[in-house]
C-alpha cells in the first residue's frame, strides 16, 4: 500500500478525467480503490468513477458506483445527482431519480444542474401520475377508503389501514391529516363494531397516529372507546391498543378542566385506560413481556411528568409578555397547574386500584415487584412509588418526615398503612391462587417468595420517601434478623431486594433505628467485605455502613472500620472480567462511589484515595476511578454526581470549602473561628483537626489531571443527554479548582476542559426561578475556569474556533456584579490575551458589546481590575468600533484622567513593587492614547478632539516630566502623532508653548542614557519644529 493511501492515484485520475481520457481515468480510479483506506476517500473515488461512466453513457455502472458512494456518505450531492441523471437516462425508475435530484438540490441550493434536473423529473413524475389516475397522495387515498368515501376504489379497507399505518409511522406530519379528516374517528368505530382482524388493523393504525403526533390530539374522537364491549379481547390479541391508552393517559392527565371533568372523560379513563391496564397486567393469564411492558408504560406515563402541549393561542399569549419576570411568573403558574393535575391523576388511579373492580392493577404490580426482568421490575417499582408520592402529602404541620395520608382528592380516608395492608392482602390472594408471579423459579417456598415480595414492596415505598420505606420495612419484617435471613436464602433475587432494603433503611432516622442490632453485631461490616455475596449485597451493606457511621459521626479517618469500608467501596467500583459493567455491577459501582464520596470529605481519606495506602491494598484509587469508572459514565448517569463529588473534594482543602460556604452565605466568620467554636462546644475533638494544606491539594490535583481526570470531566459535561443542573454545578467548581495550578492548564485544555467550561458558561438562564441561583453559580465558576486556563496560555497555539469561543463566556463573567474581584481581574487578563489574536478577535469582542463591559470595569474600586480592563481596551486598537467609541463625549477626557493618575514620586511609603503596580494603569492609558492617535484619520479627528480637551496641556506636560521611562516614551510617541496631524498640530503649538523645552529637558538630563526614550523624545521635538506640508513657516 502506498503511503499516500490512494490520494495520488485519485489526483492522477482527476487529471485524466479533465483531459477527457475517461477509460484511462477509470483504470486509475480502480487502482486508487485498492490503495485507499479512508472511507470518505473511497466515497470520493466511487463518485468520480461514476462521473466517468456517465460520460461514457454506461448508466448501469454509474448507478452502481453511486449506490456504493451513498452507502458510505448518504449526503454526497454529486453522487445523488449522477445517480438521478443515470436513472432518468435508463427511464425505469423515474420516481427514485426524482427523489435523488430533489435531495441533491436541497443539500446544495446553489447547484443549478441539480435544481434543473429536479424540476424536469418532478414534471415528468406528475405527468405520469396524472396519466395513471394516481395523482391523489397515497395517504389521502387511504383516508378516503377508511372513511368509506371511495367505494369504487380497488383498494380494500384492510389494505388502506395497512398503508396508512406504515405512512404515518414514517412521517408524523401525516398523523395530523388523519386526525383532522376524521379517519381516526372512523378507526375507533371499526374497533368498537368489529371483532375480527379488521379491528386489530384499526387498533394498529390508531396507535401509529397516537405515537407519532407531537401536538394535542382530538380526544373527542376517542370517547366511543369507553363503550367497547370486547376491549379485553382486543388488548389480549394485540399490544397496539395499549399504545393508544398511553397517549390517552397523557391527554387525560394534561386536561386542564380538572374541576369540570365531564362524564365522557371519566368513562374514557375508567372504561378504557384502566380496563386496558387491568387486562394486560392480570397475573392469572399467561402474558408475554411485550404486553406487561406496554401496560407499565401506560402507568408510568399516566403518573409521570406531564408533557404540556401549548395551544397556538397560549404560545402567542406567552410571547406577548414583555418582561422576564412576567414570563417567569406565567411559567411558574403553569407548572403549579401541571403538578396539581398530575397529582389528581395519581389520586384517581389509586382510587380505581383500591376498588374491587380494578384491584387487578395491584395484583399485576404485586406480581411484577420481584420480576426477573429488570425493566419490568423497575417500572413496577416506579409506578407504585409515583402513586404514593403524588397521593401522600405531609401533615399540615409541614414536618419533613411526618406521617403521610392520602390526598383528599382520592375521595377516601385510607392511610398509607391501610394501603400497605391492602397490597399485602393482595399478596396473600396471589399465594393462594398459586400464580407464578412472573417467576419461573418454582423451587422456592411460598414463605420465601412472600418475603421476597415484601422486600420488593419496601424498595418501592423507599423510592417514594425514606420515611415511607422505613414504615413499610418495620411492617413487613418483624426484625432485621428476618431481613438477614432473606439475604442468606441463596435466592439471588431475594438477596438483591433485601440488600436494597438495607441501603434504603440507612438513609432515614427510622430505618437506622431498625438496623441498630445489625450494626452492634458487626453484621453489616461483615457483609460489605464478604466475597461470597453478590456485588449488590456488598455494595448495599457498604452504603448502609457509611450512612449509619456518618449519621452517628462514628467513622474516624484512621480507624480500621473506615479502612475496610474504603477498601470495600473501591473493590465495588472495579469492572467485571469482561472489562465492562453488568446491570448488577453498575448498581454496585454506584453505591461504591456513594461511599467514597461520603468518606472523601476527610483530609486523610483524600490522601489515601489520591496516593494509595497499605490498608487499601491497592495503588492510587484515582487511576481506578478515571480508567475504569469515569470512562463508562455518561452525563445522565446517576453515579456522575458521586464521581464528580469525589473529584471536587480531592481538588480543594476543607478550609477553602468552608471559606467558599461562608462567602456564599455572607457569614462574617473565618474557618479558624469556626473550628474553635466546634472545639469549644465539643462538636469536634482535638484529634479530628484538619491537617490538609494547599500543597497537598495541589499534589492531588496534579495526580487527577495526569490520570485524565480533565478528559473524564469534559466527557460528562459534553455528553448527550447532559447531566443534571446540580451535577453541572459541581463539574464547574471542579474545573475551576483544577485550573488553579499554572502547570496543569495546558494539559486541561488538551483534555477538552476549556471547551467544556465554555459550554457550561454559555448556558442560558432557565425559566424556573428556583434554579436561577444554581445556574448562576455554575456559570460563574465555568467562566472563572475559562479565565484561569487562558491567562497563561498562548492563544496563538490554540485553534481559532477554540480561542474565539471563550470570548463570550469571559465577557459574560465580566458583566456579573456580585462576584469576587479576583474573577473579574482574571477574566480581563484572559480577554487581554485573546485580543492579541488580531482583527477577528477584536471584532468579536466589539460585536459582543465587550467595549462597554470593559469600560464599566475601569471604574472598579479595585486598582488591579481597573488596570486589567484598561489593558484589554488598549489592545482593542485599531478596531473601528473602539475608535468610534472614543469619539463620544468625554471618553478621551476619561482616558487622560487615567493616564495622569500617577503616584507621587516623593511618597516614601510606596516601595518599588507598590509603585510599579500603581504605574500599570497610567502606562496602559498613555499607551492607548499613543496607539489611537497613530491610527487616527480625518473623519474620526481623534487627535484634534484629544488636544482640545482642557486637561490635555497639563496632562502632556505632566507625562513628559514624570520620572518613568515607559510613561515618557509613550507620551513622546503621543506628542509626535499629535504634531503630525495638521489640525491637531495648530492647537498643540498654541496651547502648549512650553512643551518643547520640557521635552528637551527630559532628553538631555533625565533619559539621556536611554537611547530608545531619547530617540522618541528627539522625534517629538523634531515633529514640533518641522512644519508639515502646506503649513506656513514662521517669518
Amino acid at each position: 500500500m502506498k503511503a499516500s493511501g490512494g490520494v495520488e492515484s485519485k489526483d492522477e485520475g482527476n487529471r485524466l478525467f479533465s483531459q477527457g481520457k475517461y477509460e484511462e481515468a477509470i483504470e486509475v480510479y480502480n487502482r486508487a480503490l485498492t490503495e485507499a483506506f479512508d472511507p470518505q476517500l473511497k466515497c470520493t473515488i466511487f463518485t468520480n468513477r461514476a462521473a466517468c461512466a456517465m460520460k461514457l453513457n454506461r448508466w448501469e455502472e454509474c448507478v452502481s458506483d453511486c449506490d456504493v458512494a451513498l452507502r458510505i456518505d448518504g449526503g454526497r450531492v454529486k453522487a445523488l445527482y449522477r445517480r438521478a441523471f443515470a436513472l432518468a437516462a435508463i427511464g425505469k425508475d423515474i420516481e427514485r431519480a426524482c427523489f435523488d435530484a430533489v435531495k441533491a438540490a436541497k443539500l446544495d441550493p446553489k447547484n443549478k444542474e441539480a435544481i434543473k434536473l429536479a424540476r424536469e423529473l418532478k414534471a415528468k413524475v406528475t405527468k405520469d401520475m396524472e396519466r395513471r389516475g394516481a395523482y391523489e397522495s397515497p395517504i389521502m387515498r387511504a383516508a378516503r377508503r377508511i372513511l368509506g368515501q371511495s367505494d369504487n376504489d380497488t383498494m380494500t379497507l384492510p389494505d388502506a389501514l395497512k398503508n396508512a399505518t406504515s405512512i404515518v409511522a414514517t412521517d408524523g406530519s401525516e398523523a395530523i391529516t388523519m386526525w383532522r379528516c376524521g379517519a381516526c374517528g372512523a378507526a375507533v368505530n371499526l374497533i368498537i363494531n368489529e371483532e375480527n382482524e379488521l379491528a386489530i388493523l384499526a387498533c394498529r393504525f390508531l396507535a401509529s397516529c397516537c405515537l407519532t403526533l407531537s401536538v394535542a390530539i382530538d380526544i373527542k374522537q376517542l370517547f366511543p372507546l369507553a363503550k367497547c364491549k370486547h376491549l379485553n379481547q382486543l388488548v389480549s390479541q394485540d399490544v397496539a391498543l395499549l399504545a393508544v391508552a398511553a397517549r390517552v393517559a397523557d391527554e387525560l392527565t394534561a386536561h386542564k378542566d380538572e374541576e369540570e371533568r365531564n362524564d365522557n372523560l371519566v368513562q374514557l379513563e375508567k372504561r378504557f385506560v384502566a380496563e386496558s391496564i387491568c387486562t394486560a397486567l392480570n397475573p392469572l393469564k399467561e402474558k408475554r413481556q411485550k404486553w406487561l411492558d406496554a401496560a407499565l408504560d401506560v402507568l408510568v406515563r399516566w403518573l409521570g411528568p406531564i408533557i404540556e402541549r401549548l395551544t397556538p393561542e397560549s404560545e402567542v399569549k406567552l410571547k406577548k409578555l414583555t418582561t422576564t419576570k412576567a414570563k417567569r411568573e406565567a411559567v411558574q403558574k403553569r407548572q403549579i397547574d401541571i403538578e396539581k393535575r398530575r397529582r389528581n391523576a395519581c389520586a384517581r388511579l389509586a382510587e380505581f386500584a383500591l376498588t374491587d373492580d380494578y384491584d387487578t392493577i395491584w395484583l399485576g404490580i404485586w406480581a411484577l415487584l420481584d420480576a426477573q426482568n429488570d425493566n419490568l421490575r423497575l417500572k413496577a417499582h416506579a409506578t407504585l412509588a409515583r402513586i404514593l408520592k403524588a397521593t401522600a402529602t405531609p401533615t399540615p404541620l409541614g414536618a419533613e418526615h411526618g406521617p403521610y395520608e392520602f390526598d383528599k382528592s382520592a375521595q377516601n380516608d385510607m392511610s398509607v398503612s391501610d394501603l400497605l395492608e391492602k397490597i399485602l392482602d393482595t399478596g396473600d390472594d396471589c399465594i393462594e391462587l398459586k400464580t407464578k408471579q412472573a417467576d419461573e423459579n418454582l423451587n422456592i417456598s411460598d414463605e420465601l417468595r412472600f418475603r421476597r415480595k415484601k422486600a420488593a414492596l419496601v424498595a418501592s415505598f423507599s423510592l417514594a420517601s425514606g420515611y415511607l420505606g422505613a414504615k413499610a420495612l418495620q411492617r413487613c419484617f418483624e426484625s432485621p434478623l428476618v431481613l438477614l435471613q432473606v439475604i442468606e436464602s441463596r435466592d439471588i433475587m431475594a438477596e438483591k431486594l433485601a440488600a436494597e432494603c438495607l441501603a434504603n433503611a440507612a438513609a432515614c432516622q427510622e430505618g437506622r433505628a431498625f438496623l441498630a442490632p445489625l450494626v452492634a453485631a458487626g453484621t453489616l461490616e461483615a457483609l460489605a467485605s464478604d466475597e461470597s455475596k453478590t456485588k449488590n449485597t456488598r455494595s448495599a451493606a457498604a452504603a448502609a455502613t457509611a450512612r449509619l457511621g456518618l449519621a452517628a459521626n462514628a467513622l474516624k479517618a484512621g480507624s480500621q472500620e473506615t479502612g475496610r469500608l474504603l477498601s470495600a467501596a473501591l473493590a465495588l467500583c472495579k469492572r467485571g472480567p469482561n472489562d465492562d459493567y453488568s446491570v448488577e455491577d453498575a448498581a454496585a459501582r454506584d453505591r461504591g462511589l456513594e461511599v467514597l464520596a461520603a468518606l472523601s470529605a476527610d483530609s486523610n481519606v483524600k490522601e489515601e484515595i489520591a496516593h494509595g495506602s497499605g490498608r487499601l491494598g491497592t495503588g492510587s484509587a484515582i487511576d481506578i476511578l478515571c480508567t475504569q469508572v469515569g470512562s463508562k459514565i455518561k452525563g445522565n448517569d446517576p453515579s456522575a454526581y458521586a464521581l464528580i463529588s469525589i473529584f471536587a473534594n480531592l481538588t480543594v482543602t476543607n478550609n477553602e470549602l468552608r471559606q467558599r460556604h461562608f462567602r456564599e452565605r455572607d457569614m462574617d466568620i473565618t474557618p479558624e473561628q469556626y473550628d474553635e467554636l466546634m472545639r469549644v462546644t465539643k462538636q469536634k475533638a482535638e484529634e479530628d483537626a484538619d491537617n490538609d494544606t494547599e500543597a497537598l491539594a495541589s499534589r492531588r490535583r496534579r495526580k487527577l489531571v495526569l490520570a485524565d481526570g480533565g478528559a473524564i470531566i469534559s466527557q460528562i459535561i459534553l455528553s448527550d443527554p447532559p447531566p443534571s443542573l446540580q451535577t453541572r454545578r459541581k463539574l464547574a467548581e471542579t474545573l475551576c479548582q483544577l485550573s488553579v495550578d499554572v502547570e496543569l492548564r495546558g494539559v486541561l485544555i488538551q483534555q477538552g476542559a476549556l471547551r467544556a467550561a465554555v459550554a457550561l458558561c454559555n448556558e442560558e438562564n432557565k425559566e424556573e426561578e428556583e434554579k436561577d441561583d444554581v445556574l448562576q453559580h455554575m456559570r460563574v465558576h465555568a467562566g472563572h475556569a475559562c479565565a484561569r486556563m487562558l491567562i497563561t496560555t498562548d492563544p496563538h497555539k490554540l485553534p481559532d474556533a477554540t480561542a474565539y469561543s471563550a470570548i463570550r463566556p469571559l465577557l459574560w463573567t465580566c458583566k456579573q456584579v456580585a462576584i469576587l474581584d479576583i474573577i473579574h481581574f482574571e477574566a480581563c487578563l484572559a480577554l487581554t490575551n485573546l485580543i492579541t489574536l488580531g482583527h477577528d478577535a477584536k471584532r468579536r469582542v466589539a460585536q459582543a458589546r465587550g467595549i462597554n463591559t470593559l469600560e464599566y470595569l475601569q471604574f472598579s474600586d479595585h486598582k488591579l481590575i481597573q488596570r486589567a480592563a484598561t489593558e484589554a481596551l488598549t489592545n482593542m486598537v485599531p478596531d473601528p468600533d473602539f475608535l468610534a467609541h472614543l469619539k463620544k463625549k468625554d471618553k478621551l477626557k476619561l482616558w487622560l484622567a487615567f493616564a495622569t493618575e500617577l503616584p507621587d514620586e516623593d511618597d516614601e511609603e510606596l516601595d518599588d513593587k507598590a509603585k510599579q503596580e500603581a504605574l500599570a494603569l497610567p502606562r496602559a492609558a498613555t499607551g492607548c492614547l499613543a496607539m489611537v492617535t497613530e491610527h487616527d484619520d480625518e473623519e474620526l479627528a481623534l487627535c484634534l478632539s484629544l488636544i482640545k480637551e482642557k486637561s490635555a496641556p497639563d496632562a502632556l506636560i505632566e507625562l513628559v516630566s514624570y520620572n518613568d521611562p515607559a510613561i515618557v516614551h509613550r507620551a513622546a510617541v503621543l506628542i509626535t502623532n499629535l504634531a503630525h496631524d495638521r489640525r491637531a498640530r495648530r492647537v498643540l503649538l498654541k496651547v502648549v508653548p512650553t512643551l518643547e523645552p520640557t521635552l528637551r529637558t527630559a532628553m538631555d538630563s533625565t533619559f539621556a542614557n536611554v537611547s530608545v526614550i531619547s530617540n522618541a523624545l528627539g522625534a517629538a521635538i523634531e515633529a514640533i519644529q518641522t512644519p508639515i506640508e502646506g503649513e506656513p513657516t514662521a517669518a
